[in-house]
């Protein structure tokens, strides 16, 4: 879907999949730059009887419910990670965003019952004070979102994944090498995380360049027994503190490790690897 936004052009794309529960949103704009605009995009849900919930940093939280009354915030305005959902004891439906200021009060004429989620992708101000100065935000933009539903109240952990999924989206790259044998298979799994209520926020090599650093949360609020499988046998694991110290060592079983998680809490591991037997590497 084409149209204009005042003098700015914009493009929609609505992309249906077959067997595969979600839609997917883009709109890209080309903004040429106008004062005193703020420019939101609405998505009503008109649920009846319905809560929204949306994620914070390694949680979620309930619009309305989030602090002590001493607390002055926004009264509509909030800022989200990843994922918002408007529920209720029949139904949910799950936004995924890029986008992270987001009010949801309906501004319209003539407001629905229900939640409106509204991303806000621009908002023209004035510097400092001085109205000369104005940040007009010309440019060209891109917006990702994605829609999807289910059945019966709020699920935070499949709406955390959904969430980081859309965030996230996986970046194949293929490596053409003739002169050298590859040792892995066309397809694999490099690590999975269960159970679903905990989520694998971060993978990457320890800043020592000692083993790999897997840093996870849990997302129900609820206490958990983690399980971290990788594709190749593990040597030892550690959990660390947030500067990669470790902590105690971790239970290993072949190419798995268990932990114990707190509900909404942050862990980080380190893994060591055993060497493949043909596996030509350095050694730390």
């Amino acid at each position: 879907m084409e149209g204009k936004f005042l003098d700015s052009p914009f493009t929609q794309n609505i992309t249906l999949y077959d067997g595969l529960d979600r839609i997917d949103l883009e709109t890209s704009l080309d903004w040429k730059g106008r004062k005193e605009i703020r420019l939101v995009l609405c998505y009503p849900i008109g649920l009846r009887d319905s809560h929204l919930t949306y994620e914070v940093p390694f949680g979620c939280v309930e619009y309305g419910k989030e602090h002590p009354g001493w607390v002055k915030i926004h009264p509509s305005i909030r800022g989200v990670r990843n994922w918002i959902e408007v529920w209720n004891e029949e139904l949910g439906v799950t936004l995924a965003t890029q986008v992270i200021p987001n009010d949801f009060k309906d501004r319209t004429d003539n407001p629905l019952s229900g939640f409106m989620i509204q991303p806000i992708l621009l908002r023209t101000v004035f510097s400092c004070g001085d109205r000369d100065l104005y940040f007009t935000q010309e440019g060209t933009y891109k917006f990702r979102f994605a829609l999807r539903s289910h059945d019966g109240p709020i699920q935070p952990d499949q709406s955390a994944r959904f969430g980081w999924e859309h965030n996230n989206p996986l970046i194949p790259l293929v490596i053409e090498n003739k002169e050298r044998k590859g040792l892995l298979p066309e397809s694999m799994s490099f690590c999975q995380m269960t159970p679903p209520n905990v989520i694998m926020s971060s993978l990457k090599r320890s800043e020592n360049g000692r083993g790999i650093i897997l840093r996870c949360y849990e997302t129900r609020g609820e206490q958990a027994t983690g399980k971290i499988e990788t594709f190749r046998p593990v040597k030892e694991a550690f959990l660390t503190n947030i500067i990669e110290e470790d902590q105690r060592k971790l239970p290993v079983y072949e190419n798995a490790t268990e932990f114990p998680i707190e509900g909404y809490s942050i862990e980080t591991f380190r893994l060591l690897f055993r060497h493949f037997e043909n596996e030509v590497t350095r050694q730390d």
